[in-house]
C-alpha cells in the first residue's frame, strides 16, 4: 500500500490534538472544527477525489466549501513559518520532515491558486496586424519555370 499523503497524515495528527484539547476542556467543538477546516480543505485541494478538490474523507464536500484557497494557504504558511522558527531557534531538527511536507504543500497550493487565477482572467483581445507588417509579395522564380498548364517550360541554352 502506498504511503499516505503528508497532508492527510498532518490532518490526522491535528484532529487527534484537537480531540485531546476538547476532552481536556481547553477547546470547544466549534473552535476545534474551525481550526481544522483549512487543513481539511488543504487535503481536499491536494489529495481530493477525481482531481476536482473533493474531500477524500467524505467523497462529496468540495474544498472551497471547507475553506477558501487563499485562507488555506495562509494557515499552512503560518504553520510552516512557526515550524521553521522552532527548528531554527530551539534546534528541533526532528521536525524537519514536517517542515518539508508543509513547504511542499504550500508551494503546490500557491501554484494551484496561480493557475486558477490565470484561467479566470479574460483572454487578451486580438491585436490587429498592420498592413505593412508583412513584406510585399515578390514574384516567385519557381512560378516562372512552369507554364499555365503546369508543365515545365523549356530552358533556352543561352539562358543557362
Amino acid at each position: 500500500m502506498p504511503d499516505r499523503a503528508f497532508i492527510s497524515t498532518e490532518l490526522d495528527r491535528r484532529i487527534a490534538v484537537a480531540q485531546r484539547a476538547r476532552d481536556a476542556g481547553q477547546m470547544d467543538a466549534r473552535a476545534a472544527n474551525r481550526a481544522l477546516m483549512p487543513w481539511a480543505a488543504a487535503e481536499a485541494w491536494l489529495v481530493g477525489h477525481r482531481g476536482d478538490a473533493i474531500s477524500p474523507r467524505d467523497g462529496q464536500t468540495p474544498a472551497g466549501e471547507l475553506c477558501p484557497l487563499d485562507a488555506t494557504i495562509g494557515e499552512l504558511t503560518r504553520a510552516r513559518d512557526t515550524l521553521a522558527r522552532q527548528i531554527d531557534e530551539e534546534g528541533k531538527h526532528d521536525r524537519m520532515p514536517r517542515y518539508i511536507g508543509l513547504r511542499d504543500a504550500v508551494r503546490r497550493l500557491a501554484l494551484m491558486q496561480l493557475l486558477r487565477e490565470g484561467y479566470r482572467q479574460k483572454p487578451a483581445a486580438p491585436v490587429p496586424m498592420p498592413r505593412n507588417a508583412l513584406p510585399s509579395s515578390q514574384p516567385s522564380l519557381l512560378a516562372d519555370m512552369f507554364g499555365p498548364d503546369g508543365k515545365p517550360l523549356p530552358i533556352e541554352r543561352n539562358a543557362a
